[in-house]
């Protein structure tokens, strides 16, 4: 069901319904861990080759598990209308592969309690901060999406022990491909878009580079 997700979700046409109106300031990252933040965060990796969507594979990974279709609640911070379109873009194309969304919209506060508690099926969240080198949204993918998505974090702890043991930020961007390569594989990250201008940086922020991404994942999402 990971895989049927990821491969139905054309991140492009989210981007393109939460950016209507704002000139490119709304782009597709093509990691999990972002490598095309503006002004380029120091050990962030190269561009990769993006997401890949399948349609039809979607639909019979879909089909061959639930051959009447599955529902899943898609929970939601409803007083965000980044959010909020999301989740509507996000409903037509799954139905579109036999996935009907539930929509659960309620408010920040109640997101990340269900979040923290993992009791949620597919979520959209905000993944990172403003920060000065790509080690800083790896420790947050480390302990928060793979603390909610329920995903094992084995591998990617000990990747971002071998970067955080250096300086080479050759080596951090290395391992921070090597993570976003392991969100993407074990669907604990189903894509990320950069937000709205409103979170570009602002005057009084120095020395950092904006690193404000939205997100959709998943808990341990294996329906039945």
């Amino acid at each position: 069901m990971r895989r049927a997700l990821s491969l139905a979700i054309d991140r492009q046409e989210i981007t393109d319904a939460v950016g209507a109106g704002v000139d490119g300031a709304i782009q597709v990252a093509s990691f999990a861990v972002p490598s095309e933040a503006p002004g380029g965060i120091p050990g962030s990796p190269p561009a990769g080759d993006g997401y890949e969507r399948n349609v039809d594979e979607a639909r019979s990974l879909v089909a061959a598990a639930y051959p009447n279709g599955v529902t899943a609640e898609l929970t939601f911070d409803a007083g965000s209308q980044d959010y909020s379109t999301a989740a509507r873009v996000l409903t037509t194309q799954l139905a579109a592969v036999g996935i009907t969304l539930n929509l659960v919209p309620v408010d920040s506060t109640a997101l990340y309690t269900e979040l923290g508690n993992q009791n949620f099926e597919l979520t959209l969240a905000i993944t990172g901060p403003l920060t000065p080198t790509i080690l800083d949204p790896l420790i947050y993918q480390l302990g928060i999406m793979y603390g909610w998505s329920g995903a094992d974090p084995s591998t990617v702890q000990a990747l971002f022990d071998e970067a955080a043991a250096t300086d080479d930020t050759s080596v951090w961007a290395d391992r921070a491909e090597q993570i976003s390569d392991d969100m993407t594989a074990t669907g604990s990250m189903y894509g990320v878009f950069t937000a709205a201008p409103i979170w570009a940086v602002q005057p009084w922020v120095s020395g950092f580079d904006p690193y404000v991404y939205y997100s959709f994942s998943p808990d341990g999402f294996s329906v039945g």
